[in-house]
């Protein structure tokens, strides 16, 4: 078995001394032609630097915390899976801390964890960054923080963003040029990342000439999950006294959900009814027909944030990054059906 590159190996290939390496590896200043130099070596060879001993000999923790509610679906696994690629980018390591919103045990676990761990900052996720209460105890640690897309009090911390909005009005244009004119909206819970979605698509459409009237905002029930909770999206959709042409189904779990009722009761998409998500799931190419959604740019997310975290700016006191989103047209869209009320 071939061991493991090791700082000599990458010394001997980048001809610098070893000294060098480690000022590369820790971050420290060198010129940027030598960086270059070392940073190929390390990419060529493959070499890891001990974790441990970096953080006894520079007395840094190259830990950071991903403090988050959930660790499955789609969003979750690739919003960590992101964060994780932009630390080992930056040298560092993620580790993922689960809590529960507002819960005063998992409060506790956690700051003993961030304790004995010494992390170096933290990263909260939906739903956690409205927790007051975690970022109390990190104030209160001086551990420094950034907030992915926080619905309160967004001047609180260092925070990232995505153009929701944007995507939403290239959505709302769509929907208008193909002729749709009575148009249903799912409505995503409150107080988290999206849920304003459902009234910034009301007011696109409103801005280009909708009736207000002709625009349908039904709740979602989430407790079944994204599937589920477009199946019973769709069957509301279907028991409206004038069907609409068309649906936004706020993400693109729901979307499919929706699009599998419709189908299972004699409808087809695009013809009697188009259906839009939201996120750009592997879910939205799987199902047929692919979905038009808006892509939400969590890989763009999750290195922005680490950028913040690790490279502080005494002068500005809070910082805020919002990553662009792109709309993507496909066959889940098409024009209104002639003849039949929109």
């Amino acid at each position: 078995m071939k061991r493991p590159a090791n700082i000599y190996d990458v010394a001997r290939l980048a001809r610098v001394s070893i000294k060098t390496v480690s000022r590369v590896v820790n971050q420290a200043r060198v010129s940027d032609k030598t960086r270059a130099v070392v940073e190929r070596a390390i990419e060529a060879l493959g070499y890891r630097p001990n974790l441990v001993a970096r953080s006894l000999r520079t007395s840094r923790s190259f830990l950071i915390a991903a403090i988050s509610p959930y660790l499955e679906s789609f969003y979750w696994q690739a919003l960590h899976s992101s964060t994780i690629q932009a630390c080992r980018q930056n040298g560092f390591h993620l580790m993922i801390e689960l809590v529960s919103p507002n819960n005063a045990e998992a409060l506790q676990s956690l700051e003993t964890s961030l304790k004995n761990l010494h992390f170096a900052g933290a990263v909260l996720n939906p739903l956690i960054t409205e927790d007051q209460s975690v970022m109390n105890l990190l104030e209160r640690l001086k551990l420094r923080y950034v907030r992915i897309f926080p619905m309160g009090n967004p001047d609180r911390a260092d925070a990232v963003f995505a153009d929701e909005n944007k995507g939403l009005q290239l959505l709302a244009a769509h929907f208008w040029n193909l002729g749709h004119r009575k148009i249903a909206i799912a409505a995503g819970p409150p107080g988290i990342q999206g849920a304003d979605r459902a009234e910034q698509l009301r007011r696109a459409l409103l801005a280009l000439g909708a009736a207000k009237q002709m625009i349908a905002i039904l709740p979602l029930n989430w407790h079944g999950g994204g599937i589920e909770a477009g199946r019973q999206l769709a069957a509301s959709v279907l028991a409206l006294r004038e069907r609409p042409s068309a649906m936004f189904a706020h993400t693109d779990g729901v979307a499919a959900g929706a699009i599998g009722y419709f189908i299972e009761h004699g409808l087809q998409v695009p013809r009697d009814l188009s259906v839009a998500g939201f996120d750009d799931s592997e879910i939205a190419q799987a199902i047929w027909p692919p979905l038009t959604t808006i892509k939400l740019p969590i890989d763009q997310m999750a290195h922005a944030a680490i950028s913040l975290l690790l490279n502080p700016d005494p002068k500005i006191r809070v910082r805020r990054l919002t990553c662009p989103v792109e709309f993507i047209v496909r066959g889940s869209t098409g024009p209104a059906p002639r003849g039949k009320p929109t």
